[in-house]
């Protein structure tokens, strides 16, 4: 009797799926080795084990004699991070022929992990693999469990000697990929202009970007305060840039970029430092303990007076920015006014 077309296609289906069941899922949620470490010992084509093709193995031969061991170790292009599940190694043990000799060989055979070459974190294969679903010379995925619990970028396999001759084939190493990023930005700048201080950043691309915060904390304080919201593009895979200008700057600003995506979560950029071009006498940090930074529109005359008008200090000032040495100023507060224009700025100074 013909097969029907729906049953074709469904057998078809089937098929497919354990196709596909040999290797990992290569979705956009796993990455692979893609490097050999240089430390293979007893192994050969050790560079197989990182081609991206599931047809090859590097093979590990540890041999029969004392001590006799095989290792190979491979790396991944980025970090997995501490807690992944879905990590482990593809491999092959072969010519074993039962479960007794196979429980002596997985009792000798370790996988390791290493972030840049420090140890993070030992596997024991015969507590990874459980026997009753692994056949001799059958392909296995050995998922490391439980997770690891430090972030690494490198997983050895290591096999010892045992009671019979074996050698196991290595396939691959697996592990989830790094999430995308919201943002990929490429650059932060602020300048001081006419108008204040103008803030420029790129992006490369953005997925899921719903606004950046444009942040600024005055010099000694830990806190930033947001100055305004600007759209982001939402998904966009070209460049765009933006602009913000702070109108009303300090004298000297820190600024940063909050990123936001659609689910709200805050990714923040470098902070960015810019001295405005000001035209009002300014002085910061305060409170202050040996130096003083005073930042003038004109080159002037300074004085310091104490809070009871007392002149304690002198200082020409050059226009612009520059340090002024008050460590030998006592604990309290002052006052700084330039000759020339008469402008005044309060500072305190610390013990």
């Amino acid at each position: 009797m013909p097969i029907s077309t729906s049953l074709l296609r469904t057998l078809t289906l089937v098929l497919s799926y354990f196709t596909l069941a040999a290797r990992p899922v290569a979705a956009q949620s796993t990455q692979y080795a893609t490097s050999v470490v240089p430390t293979p010992v007893n192994v050969t084509d050790a560079t197989s084990a990182a081609d991206q093709n599931t047809g090859t193995a590097a093979i590990l031969q540890p041999g029969l004699v004392q001590a006799g061991t095989a290792t190979e170790r491979v790396q991944f292009a980025s970090v997995i991070p501490a807690g992944s599940s879905n990590t482990g190694l593809s491999m092959r043990i072969n010519n074993v022929a039962n479960d007794l000799l196979m429980a002596s060989v997985l009792d000798n055979v370790t996988i390791k992990a290493y972030l840049n070459g420090v140890l993070k974190g030992t596997w024991q294969a015969s507590k990874l693999i459980n026997l009753n679903v692994l056949n001799p010379s059958q392909r296995t995925n050995v998922v490391l469990s439980p997770a690891p619990t430090s972030d690494f970028n490198q997983l050895e396999l290591s096999a010892a000697n045992a009671v019979s001759a074996y050698s196991i084939s290595l396939f691959e190493a697996f592990g989830p990929s790094p999430a995308p990023l919201p943002v990929q930005l490429v650059s932060f700048q602020g300048k001081a202009a006419a108008a204040g201080v103008q803030l420029n950043w790129q992006t490369a691309s953005e997925l899921n970007n719903s606004h950046f915060v444009v942040e600024r904390a005055a010099a000694g304080e830990a806190g930033f305060v947001a100055l305004s919201h600007v759209a982001g593009a939402g998904n966009s895979s070209q460049a765009r840039s933006y602009q913000y200008v702070d109108a009303t700057p300090l004298a000297l600003g820190y600024y940063r970029l909050g990123q936001v995506d659609a689910n709200g979560q805050v990714t923040y950029s470098p902070v960015v430092v810019v001295q405005a071009a000001t035209a009002v006498l300014a002085a910061y940090p305060s409170p202050a303990t040996t130096t003083l930074l005073v930042a003038s529109p004109t080159t002037t005359q300074l004085s310091f007076y104490d809070q009871q008008g007392q002149l304690v200090q002198q200082a020409t000032l050059a226009a612009g920015q520059q340090p002024l040495d008050v460590s030998g100023l006592p604990a309290g507060v002052y006052y700084l006014r330039a000759a020339d224009t008469g402008q005044s700025v309060r500072f305190v100074k610390a013990r």
